[in-house]
């Protein structure tokens, strides 16, 4: 299932584009034509269409796979093809003796057939594969060309191939009339059983056509014999071996059968398929696997409703909307209480049952309370409600009234509220038993505990929503008459304030069906339209839109109000405190005067509390409320009240205040005193002591000295990291337009802050203080925009504007990450704004403020930041070079200097549709473009130096679109403009940038990572068609492939060691590299060697090199590792020099 991303503003983001129909069906069916129309049998290079072709059809399946159902009308033109051509493969592969079964190609369309199946089902899928009596001696004959462990990609031949056999399998003949004659009668049983025990101990996929192959041979008439000998061979697997694969598809086969076999063939066996499954539990090298627990749940449970009579005794009965009752066993003869026979091994199966439910893992509770709901349809009433209530019993494990539940009690609960969900579903809750079931789902409902930084629940929640949901589908009105009050509360507060937006959906349709089956929900119509998929699906508009509308009727108010003070504000999620504050204004606002005083009176209770959590939950509610107060018209009522809420500030403790961590109380804090403080306020304290500052100012004051953005200190003790920072920021309001004074010392001492130290590039300043220097600046300049060129000179103004500069080079990394980023990203906002400020000015001599190769630097050191690999930084210069480009574009023709190099082309590129800035962040969307602007010389050598840092990322999102780009563009723009000669400029940057830093792995590792990918693509090749490109490829190898074993890097001798074989491949350097191979052929690292000889063999099955092909055994029968490795680099080297 899609993951859903759920914060206070969309949590439906990364949820995949619901589809109306199959709209990509052509192109799907194009692309099966390509794969289908080519010769399987063709041992040439895939070409660049069949390689796009397999790789769509594996994205369009992706996309399509939670909404397969789409594909129905086109399944048998999207099938049936190429499944023919497979069939019409393996029969040209059976006459001939000498094809290859297993080609590359056929693997390829094998994989596709296998995407298919894989989103539709096997079930649906197989149905439109050949099954004609013909295919049964093809397919076993191919299949006996298979080898178990062929080639890659091979896994999709046998996977399908198996799927097709198993189907053929159902064909109704007898398998004795295909035995060959003059043969042993059976054979072809026997060629077809040993073909599935063949592939039942694989790690694949395999495994489970083989299991399925198993289950319908042993299912078969004529061959139902041969499942005793099966049992047979498969006890030692379960009971003694540790061969967990065997094991799973012995249980597989068990499942299958179990699911497909008739009774008069499996009644004998089922007593020892029973005993294999409880025995396998006692394995405890298999036990410990999920999937293993799992089939033994399956397994016992079908086995216990094959035991138990076909016609359920309890009668399912189904509500409908329009309130009929309608009964799916209608038609049926029923059994009656004294006929029905109860097997001893159900007692057995029941006891397995429960114990699933209280198991670690989800999929096996959820398979148990399927299965002991089943099994609770086929038993008399009597048995169904003990099983109820050995259910329930579950619940008390670890309850106990008026204590908290703990951690170990989440599985528990789950499978019990599970298993309450199924019964309910399928009818077997009588009226009786709805009261201690409704009772122990409602507190299931509520359900979260926390546990480390987070807590544990939601599945539980998500449950008893399921029974919820269940329970009116076949409950009758007058059985949920007593409760429907109590169940509209409840789920009305977890569709509006749980925290996951699944539990908030699914308990809006629990509402929603109760609401359309019963209609006993109060105001259930009107609530609805607030509660829908989509009202509850954003968090921010669930608490503070739907829960207001909800509160107008009193019914709900209360329980609202209760939950949100009672839980939300308590929460571990400050997140969800912030919110569920707001939304308590928002449901105060209804009748503040009247509901605000007893909440604020709880609140009142939680500010002398330990926990941290709550004192701030408290604040927060405090603060909404006091904000509530200040919008209403009654000044001098609402100001008294917030008088009131100011005075509860003393009752915050001094440890609670200077805390480990305080941040988010101080800043809720600072943010309570802002909304309350008022003259009333401050006049009506007569406790005020003249010796000791009053609380508030004591809050502040640690609030400016706090290190993060809001509240200036975190520490007990003021640091003097937090004294800079809260100093830096307070310097940004050191003057205005209407008071001048001191701003050319603001602006002097803020520059010091933010300066390096040349030569160490280091700072006495910690990180935070010189980027509030930045913004500081940015707000004092914008701040004395009108007197601007009367108080400062174009001097300082410079150095103002190359101290931005120097910023963008500020890569600082500590524990926290690439914190120089946030550096970065304050001087691409301040370089814009401040360009922007002298732009729109009315200035005369603005060439003397910014000299144009100043503001030619401004613009390459901004696009530098748009190339690189953080996402934040590149959406920040998206949305400041729009801006730019926008207000450049409306300048008078006067001011014409000031438009930028490649103006036209930044505008073409970048001035788009889509939001500003919003397609910075996607790398599939950005480096295509920006890498166009290298043919403007003024940016090219900074944008290379921002190209090499992203292509250097490890995150593959960015590095592969990086490098892609930049090589197609190069290839591309010199063909079109050879003139140019861009590859060999771009190159000789890249050289001279790593032999200038030859002793800094930091700027080396990204560069020689850019080299590769950029000789991978093919740029070496057309380089060397040149002179001043040959001559560079020379450099290169000099720097990468000489001194090797100085270097004590081994990221940096790999990589060079890539570059260096692949340009073995291109003819006009291979002396060169030949002659620097031998020195990874025999470093001193046996790492390298071995990497050295693998990316060799590569190189050499994918290029032309010179003695390649004497060269490969050499390097296959080398341990590179061991010691004799000298004599084969020796006989390498003297292939390729002959």
């Amino acid at each position: 299932m899609t993951s859903i991303v759920d914060d206070t503003t969309v949590d439906d983001e990364t949820q995949p584009r619901e589809h109306a129909y199959f709209e990509k069906a052509d192109e799907f069916l194009e692309h099966l034509k390509t794969l289908i129309g080519v010769d399987l049998f063709s041992d040439e290079e895939a070409t660049e269409e069949e390689r796009n072709a397999i790789r769509r059809v594996q994205m369009i399946c992706g996309e399509y796979h939670e909404q397969s159902y789409l594909w129905d009308p086109w399944l048998e033109q999207i099938v049936a093809p190429p499944i023919e051509a497979l069939r019409q493969h393996a029969a040209r592969v059976v006459e001939s003796a000498d094809k290859d079964p297993a080609t590359v190609r056929a693997n390829w369309l094998a994989e596709a057939t296998y995407q298919i199946v894989n989103t539709r089902g096997s079930k649906i899928i197989v149905s439109f594969f050949p099954h004609q009596v013909s295919d049964l001696s093809v397919a076993i004959a191919y299949m006996q060309r298979l080898e178990p462990s062929g080639s890659r990609g091979a896994w999709a031949i046998r996977y399908i191939v198996l799927l097709w056999l198993s189907l053929i399998c159902r064909l109704p003949f007898d398998l004795s009339n295909f035995d060959p004659e003059g043969g042993e009668s059976g054979s072809t049983a026997d060629t077809i059983e040993a073909i599935g025990l063949q592939y039942l101990d694989k790690a694949g996929l395999e495994r489970d056509a083989a299991a399925l192959l198993l289950a319908r041979l042993y299912a078969r008439q004529d061959t139902h014999t041969r499942f005793k000998n099966f049992l047979d061979q498969s006890e030692p697997h379960l009971v003694e071996s540790p061969n967990l694969f065997r094991a799973l598809g012995a249980m597989q086969v068990f499942t299958e059968i179990l699911k497909s076999g008739g009774l008069d063939q499996l009644a004998l066996h089922l007593p020892q398929i029973l005993e294999l499954a409880q025995k396998l539990p006692h394995n405890t090298s298999l036990s410990v696997h999920t999937v293993i627990r799992k089939y033994v749940i399956k397994v016992s449970g079908r086995v216990g409703l094959k035991l138990l009579p076909h016609t359920p005794t309890n009668r399912i009965t189904i509500r409908t909307l329009h309130g009929e009752t309608i009964s799916p066993n209608e038609g049926f003869a029923s059994s009656t209480e004294s006929e029905a026979e109860i097997p001893d091994e159900i007692e057995g199966i029941i006891d397995d049952m429960l114990n699933g439910l209280r198991d670690r893992d989800t999929t096996i509770r959820w398979s148990a309370a399927k299965y002991i709901a089943r099994i609770g349809s086929s038993v008399p009433n009597d048995l169904t409600s003990q099983l109820l209530d050995a259910i329930l019993d579950i619940y008390q494990t670890h309850f106990v009234e008026g204590g908290e539940l703990n951690t170990a009690a989440e599985p528990s609960w789950h499978g019990a509220t599970l298993a309450c969900a199924e019964f309910a579903r399928q009818g077997l809750i009588s009226g009786n038993n709805v009261p201690k079931t409704v009772n122990w789902v409602l507190k299931a409902l509520f359900f979260d505990v926390k546990k480390g930084t987070h807590s544990i629940g939601s599945n539980v929640r998500d449950a008893a929503c399921y029974f919820l949901w269940s329970l009116p589908r076949t409950l009758d009105p007058n059985a949920m008459r007593p409760y429907a009050t109590r169940l509209a509360q409840s789920l009305i507060t977890l569709a509006l304030f749980d925290r996951e937006v699944h539990i908030r959906r699914a308990a809006s349709a629990a509402f929603q069906e109760n609401v359309g089956r019963m209609g006993l929900f109060p105001h259930g119509i009107e609530v609805l339209k607030w509660i829908d998929f989509y009202g509850v699906g954003v968090r921010r508009n669930s608490f503070v839109v739907s829960a207001p509308e909800v509160a107008r009727h009193e019914v709900y108010r209360g329980h609202l109000l209760n939950y949100l003070v009672d839980t939300t504000l308590k929460h571990w999620d400050p997140d969800m405190r912030s919110i569920g504050a707001e939304a308590l204004k928002e449901l105060c606002k209804a009748d503040i005067y009247t509901l605000a005083p007893p909440v604020v009176e709880r609140l009142k209770g939680s500010l002398a509390f330990v926990d941290s959590h709550e004192i701030h939950g408290a604040i927060l509610g405090l603060r909404e409320i006091a904000e509530g107060l200040r919008e209403e018209q009654d000044g001098e009522r609402s100001t008294k009240f917030r008088a009131q809420i100011f005075e509860l500030l003393d009752r915050l403790t001094d440890s609670s205040i200077k805390g480990y961590k305080n941040d988010l109380l101080l800043e809720a804090t600072s943010q309570l005193i802002g909304s309350s403080l008022s003259d009333i306020a401050l006049n009506a304290r007569p406790d005020l002591d003249v010796k000791s500052p009053p609380k508030w100012r004591f809050i502040l004051d640690l609030c400016l000295k706090h290190r993060s953005d809001v509240v200036q200190d975190a520490e007990l003790q003021t640091t003097n990291s937090s004294v800079q920072q809260g100093m830096t920021r307070v310097l940004g309001f050191a003057g205005s337009s209407k008071y001048p004074q001191g701003i050319r010392k603001a602006i002097t001492c803020l520059i010091g802050v933010v300066k390096r130290d040349g030569a160490k590039k280091s700072s006495s300043y910690c990180v935070e203080a010189r980027r509030n220097g930045y913004d500081s600046m940015t707000r004092l300049l914008r701040n004395i925009q009108p007197i601007l060129f009367e108080e400062l000179d174009h001097s300082l103004f410079q150095d103002i504007l190359r101290s931005f500069l120097e910023g963008l080079e500020d890569y600082s990394v500590d524990e926290r990450g690439d914190v120089g980023s946030w550096i970065r990203i304050a001087c691409i906002k301040g370089l814009s704004g401040i360009s922007q400020l002298i732009l729109a000015s009315q200035y005369g001599r603005k060439y003397e403020w910014i000299s144009m190769d100043l503001y030619t630097q401004i613009w390459a050191g901004i696009l530098k930041q748009g190339a690189e690999r953080l996402d934040n930084v590149r959406a920040e210069v998206g949305k400041q070079i729009v801006q730019l480009l926008g207000l450049i574009e409306s300048l008078p023709p006067a001011d014409s200097v000031w438009i930028p190099e490649g103006f036209q082309l930044l505008k073409t590129l970048f001035m788009t549709e889509i939001e500003v800035g919003d397609g910075w962040n996607e790398s599939n969307w950005l480096f295509p473009r920006i890498v166009q602007l290298l043919q403007v010389e003024a940016y090219r050598e900074h944008l290379v130096r921002g190209i090499i840092i992203s292509i250097g990322s490890r995150n593959e999102s960015t590095n592969r679109p990086a490098s892609t780009a930049l090589t197609h563009y190069l290839l591309e723009r010199q063909n079109t403009a050879p003139e140019e000669r861009i590859i060999e400029k771009v190159l000789k940057i890249l050289l001279d940038i790593a032999q200038n830093n030859s002793a800094s792995n930091i700027v080396v590792l990204p560069i020689l990572s850019t080299f590769n990918e950029l000789i991978d693509g093919g740029l070496a090749t057309e380089a060397a068609s040149s002179p001043e490109g040959l001559e560079l490829l020379c450099d290169l190898l000099n720097f990468v492939g000489v001194r090797v074993e100085r270097l004590k890097n081994v990221q940096r001798i790999n990589l060079s060691m890539r570059i260096t074989v692949q340009l073995l491949a291109v003819t006009e350097v291979f002396e060169t590299a030949k002659a620097c191979l031998s020195s990874f052929l025999c470093h001193a690292f046996p790492k390298v060697r071995e990497e050295t000889g693998e990316f060799l063999y590569f190189v050499l099955q994918s290029q032309e090199v010179p003695g390649g092909d004497a060269i490969e055994p050499i390097l296959l029968e080398t341990d590179w590792a061991g010691p004799e490795y000298a004599s084969s680099a020796q006989s390498v080297i003297k292939v390729l020099e002959n």
